[in-house]
């Protein structure tokens, strides 16, 4: 019923993973697991090749380093699937995606998921923002640690190979595009950890930047559009967001950071929000 995608480079988490898939989905599934250790084929291929030969009419495509913990969960995932309007299931996502540049979180308020994340020294946290308490929180973009779907859907909207290469910025582009034609969704009543935190780094920075600049004309996509006034505060707001981003997490580099705070500084000249971010940009340097 369930074909399980996962792109592997650990044998350890890829077994693990079978083990608990095996313990909790409840219905009968196939494992598909590439081993891309030595081929180091992007994801957007590996998925693809994967979800071309599977046996099943709904997939899963999900990251090795996860733990799903509620039992029978394909029972529950598949009588979501089998609605008509349904795009693509996860389990953190946002209800809006913005012109600026951002990953699934243009801004916070945009936040859903329901899902425990494991930090790099083991610590775990409990990330439940579902403000409406619904079952299944309505969409734009979701994460990609784990991504349902019908095959049928994915073979209408599949993986973007040319355009992405890398590990980055796909699960954005294939949840967008099913977006526009479909309802996606968080799911709120299945418990899942991730072991892993996201990865911020230079190639995840210019894959958002390419993602963006494919997408310019079809930004800003809402669940619930705002009126023309609250989307340009919203972007403003996200611009700021982004910037102050790639100084926290140190990504990019300071010359590319200037030119962002350049832009964002013609278009908000007067502001105490855009003096504070020069300040914070004056303190990013000195630390770099």
């Amino acid at each position: 019923m369930i074909s399980v995608i996962t792109c592997s480079i650990s044998p350890e988490f890829r077994a693990q993973l079978k083990e608990n898939i095996e313990q909790t989905i409840g219905v009968p599934f196939e494992y598909i697991a590439f081993d891309n250790r030595e081929l180091k084929y992007g994801i957007t291929r590996v998925y693809n090749d994967c979800a071309a030969r599977a046996r099943f009419p709904y997939l899963c495509f999900i990251h090795e380093d996860v733990k799903i913990n509620t039992p029978d969960w394909g029972k529950i995932i598949v009588e979501k699937l089998k609605e008509a309007t349904t795009g693509v299931i996860g389990f953190a996502g946002g209800t809006a995606k913005l012109k600026p540049c951002s990953g699934w979180i243009s801004l916070p308020e945009f936040i859903r998921q329901h899902m425990v994340q494991h930090d790099a020294s083991g610590e775990k946290m409990m990330m439940d923002k579902n403000p409406e308490k619904e079952n299944y929180s309505q969409v734009i973009c979701v994460d990609g640690f784990c991504l349902f779907t019908s095959k049928e859907i994915w073979e209408k909207n599949k993986f973007d190979e040319e355009n992405i290469k890398g590990f980055h910025a796909y699960d954005l582009d294939f949840s967008l595009r099913i977006s526009l034609d479909k309802c996606n969704y968080v799911c709120n009543v299945i418990d899942i950890e991730h072991y892993s935190p996201g990865n911020f780094s230079r190639e995840w920075l210019n894959e958002i930047i390419e993602f963006h600049n494919r997408w310019a004309d079809i930004l800003p996509v809402y669940i619930n559009e705002p009126s023309l006034k609250k989307q340009k505060s919203q972007e403003r707001i996200a611009e700021r967001f982004f910037i102050a981003t790639l100084m926290v997490n140190n990504i990019g580099d300071p010359d590319y950071i200037r030119q962002c705070l350049i832009s964002y500084f013609i278009k908000h000249p007067v502001s105490k929000k855009t003096f504070s971010l020069i300040k914070q940009y004056y303190d990013y340097k000195k630390k770099v």
